[in-house]
């Protein structure tokens, strides 16, 4: 069975049936376009007592910058003492002014249940004492929640700025405290609830409580990016269309960057990882006017962020892309023999029946959400691999025609992906493509084996004895490889250099996208270099013995590129068509540098051995 014949039509009917998976997406993204610019409300009230005005009148100022919320952070009975607002005495005993009596006994209701506590009255004084044999210690109800500030609520709504409420999740809570809890600060006019500490309220067993609030109140969960929360992950995906993203950064991260880059940040974890609030922090604490530098800062990030197509508004959840089903098994079925031909070559021709039928099997099986992954992780493998299939069994004329089919089959692969891994789920990254890793380094080493065998004659060339600077040049690339291994994914331990930082701010301030440092500097360059040594070969077989180890190697390092490409693809919660412009940029850019990089060797170091053949 001949299953590369059905190469082209399988890539051209799966590309068609992907792009109209596609589709709907797009129109999910750009409907998401509102973006809120937030301040925290002690960061607004230190730049009032600063200016020497009101709280009322910064809120005012700010808002005409940009400043589209505020985050409210909970108030504890401790921190009502230490405004002098009650007074806590031996007993559990607390007296002060009515208004504050009345919000800490709602918050002690709701910790410690409706009878904990009562209210008293001895002459003109009012009093909370507590009710029964059991009371709670001092520690327990100094660090007892009373709720969000209600004047600071009063100011925000009166500026039409959102209220994003932080609450926490104290020990032993119940289903009956977090509705409680959450009803309070809604009534107070919370619209956006952000975790406080680092679990979600209601973890582990009352955070159907919270969903239950969501879905029937209308209460958005904001999901703080890179954040550890316990019950972040569960939450978003019981309810991801109840979830906007949220991005910030600590004072003292800040404080690294140039101001600049403090706004590209923002700019780009708008722009490029889909978060919906920016919560913006002070870049400098000492400023002539502090007032007018964070304003500079909120007026400089929404003007960027505008110009990129955000729209300054309330952050909304995502919404479904609603994709007919059948075209999930349909793009399944269509990549199949792509997958079967590439699985044949490893397994052998016997089994090229079976390959056929398990991919057929797969695809037929995405119609199943839990299949889709699945089917989506063999394109990713597999693609890049038939590519250089195509190539190795069917040499192009030149080099740009290589390059060009190369890359098409490659973002076929990635069509695929995107076209299957589409929905609410994804955008939100309640789910995540799988395998990130494995698809971006398993086509580099099955490419690199291929024309190893093919050019240097694979296991007899393991008896050769090896020189030192074969050994040398081995350690060199697989620390290259251990280098993008560790840099692959969203949570990658290698550092970015400050030279490459001032590299990626040259190319984003150029350029409308910043290409991939690997794809347009590496691999794509490198593809070109093995094209065209693969043409020398072709032409002058005699050249085989002393280049066919380095065209193997270049085009191992052009399978960098391609998987690469393929893997900007894999990151469903970016806008598609901003990884498009991006992968697009780096075709163009990389082989330029190729050529470049060609001529050069020509002229020099392979004159010798071209003028000899």
């Amino acid at each position: 069975m001949n299953l590369s014949r059905l190469l082209l039509p399988s890539c051209v009917l799966a590309l068609v049936l992907s792009a109209v998976s596609i589709t709907y997406r797009i129109k999910v993204e750009n409907r998401n376009k509102a973006l809120t610019l937030a301040l925290e409300i002690e960061n607004l009230r230190a730049d009032a007592v600063s200016a020497g005005v009101s709280l009322d009148e910064a809120a005012k100022e700010l808002k005409h910058k940009g400043l589209g919320g505020v985050v409210l952070t909970e108030e504890t009975v401790a921190e009502i003492a230490s405004r002098g607002e009650i007074i806590l005495e031996p007993g559990a005993q607390i007296a002060g002014t009515d208004n504050a009596l009345r919000r800490v006994f709602a918050g002690l209701q709701r910790r410690f249940g409706k009878d904990a506590f009562r209210m008293a009255k001895e002459g003109e004084e009012t009093f909370i004492v507590a009710n029964g044999k059991t009371k709670p210690s001092m520690e327990a109800v100094r660090g007892t929640s009373v709720g969000l500030n209600p004047n600071d609520c009063l100011l925000a709504r009166a500026n039409g700025l959102h209220i994003i409420g932080r609450l926490a999740n104290p020990y032993g809570v119940t289903d009956g405290y977090v509705r409680d809890t959450l009803d309070a600060a809604m009534n107070e006019g919370m619209t956006y609830y952000l975790p406080l500490g680092d679990q979600v309220l209601g973890r582990r067993d009352a955070m159907e409580a919270l969903y239950e609030t969501c879905r029937t109140k209308g209460l958005i969960y904001c999901s703080p990016e890179f954040g550890k929360l316990g019950g972040d992950t569960e939450t978003i995906i019981d309810i991801p269309d109840h979830v906007v993203r949220l991005h910030s950064a600590q004072g003292a991260e800040l404080d690294k960057l140039p101001r600049p880059e403090v706004v590209d940040r923002f700019v780009r974890a708008a722009r490029e990882r889909g978060q919906r609030i920016l919560l913006i922090r002070p870049v400098s604490y000492a400023a002539p006017s502090p007032i007018g530098e964070m304003g500079k800062l909120l007026e400089d990030i929404a003007k960027e962020c505008e110009k990129q197509g955000s729209v300054l508004g309330a952050a909304h959840p995502a919404t479904d892309s609603e994709v007919p089903k059948i075209l999930f098994p349909l793009i399944g079925i269509a990549l199949a023999p792509v997958v079967a031909w590439v699985l044949t070559a490893a397994f052998g021709e016997r089994r090229a029946l079976a390959c056929l039928l398990f991919t057929l099997l797969v695809g037929a099986g995405c119609y199943n959400p839990h299949v889709r992954p699945i089917a989506a992780f063999l394109a990713a493998a597999t693609f890049p691999v038939a590519a250089f299939m195509w190539l190795r069994d069917g040499p192009p004329r030149n080099w740009l025609v290589g390059f060009a089919v190369i890359t098409a089959i490659t973002a076929v692969g990635g069509f695929c992906v995107a076209g299957l891994l589409n929905g609410i789920e994804y955008f939100v990254q309640a789910k995540q493509f799988e395998g990130v890793k494995l698809a971006v380094f398993g086509p580099i080493v099955v490419v690199g084996l291929m024309f190893f065998n093919f050019y240097v004659g694979g296991k007899e060339s393991l008896k050769s004895p090896i020189t030192w600077m074969q050994a040398v040049f081995g350690f060199v690339i697989l620390g290259a490889l251990g280098l993008l291994i560790a840099r692959t994914g969203n949570d990658n331990p290698a550092t970015v250099s400050g030279t490459e930082l001032k590299v990626r701010a040259l190319l984003d301030q150029f350029l409308m996208v910043r290409p991939r440092t690997k794809e347009f500097l590496v691999g794509h360059p490198l593809l070109v270099i093995g094209l065209c040594l693969k043409a020398e070969l072709d032409a002058k077989p005699g050249l085989k013995p002393k280049l066919g180890g380095w065209t193997a190697l270049a085009l191992l390092g052009g399978a960098i590129g391609q998987t690469g490409m393929l893997n900007t693809f894999c990151h469903i919660h970016s806008p598609f068509v901003l990884g498009m412009i991006r992968n697009l940029i780096g075709v163009v850019l990389g082989p330029i540098i190729g050529v470049v990089l060609w001529n050069l060797l020509k002229a020099t170091i392979l004159k010798r051995f071209l003028v000899e053949a």
